[in-house]
C-alpha cells in the first residue's frame, strides 16, 4: 500500500541500505503511523470503498471521503467513515489524501497547487488517478509535503 510506504518512510530507509549505511534515527524522525491520524479519499468507488476498507484496522482518527455520490449510512458506519461535501475542507483536515478517480473532464486539474496548498504542512499525498504528464510534474514540485506517492497512468487501461 502506498500510503504505508510514504508514512513509515520507507524509500529513504530503502535507500539508505542500497547505500550500505543504516541510520535508524534518521528513518524513524520522519517515521508515523496512521494512528491517529485523519486520511481522506477523493472518489469512494470501487477502489476508494476498498481503501477505505482497508485502512480500518489501523484505528486511524478519522476516514473522509469527498465523492459526488454518498456511501450508504450503513456501509458509512461499517467503514467508519464520514462524506465531507468540501473537497478544500476535507483536504485541510487530513493529515494523508488519496486520490482513487480517473482523469476526464471533469477531474482534470482537480488537485492543483491551490488546493494541495490548503493541506496541512508536512503531511501525504497519494494519486492512483489517471494523471497526464502536466499533473505528475507538478506534484513531483510539491515541497510543502511531507512526501507524496503516485502510481498514475496517461490513459485507463483496458
Amino acid at each position: 500500500m502506498t500510503i504505508l510506504t510514504l508514512v513509515r518512510n520507507f524509500v529513504p530507509a530503502h535507500e539508505q541500505v542500497e547505500r550500505g549505511d543504516w541510520d535508524v534515527a534518521e528513518v524513524a524522525k520522519n517515521e508515523y503511523d496512521l494512528e491517529d491520524k485523519v486520511v481522506g479519499t477523493v472518489a469512494v468507488g470501487r477502489i476508494g470503498e476498498r481503501v477505505l476498507r482497508r485502512l480500518k484496522p489501523f484505528d486511524c482518527k478519522e476516514l473522509l471521503y469527498f465523492d459526488y455520490q454518498p456511501l450508504s449510512p450503513e456501509k458509512e458506519k461499517e467503514i467508519g467513515c464520514r462524506r465531507v461535501m468540501d473537497l478544500e475542507e476535507m483536504v485541510s483536515q487530513c493529515d494523508v489524501v488519496t486520490i482513487n478517480c480517473p482523469l476526464h473532464e471533469k477531474t482534470r486539474g482537480l488537485f492543483n497547487k491551490e488546493l494541495i496548498s490548503k493541506m496541512k504542512k508536512g503531511k501525504y499525498f497519494r494519486s492512483v488517478a489517471i494523471a497526464d504528464s502536466k499533473e505528475k510534474k507538478m506534484y513531483n514540485q510539491l515541497t510543502f509535503l511531507q512526501a507524496h506517492g503516485s502510481s498514475t497512468l496517461p490513459a485507463a487501461p483496458s
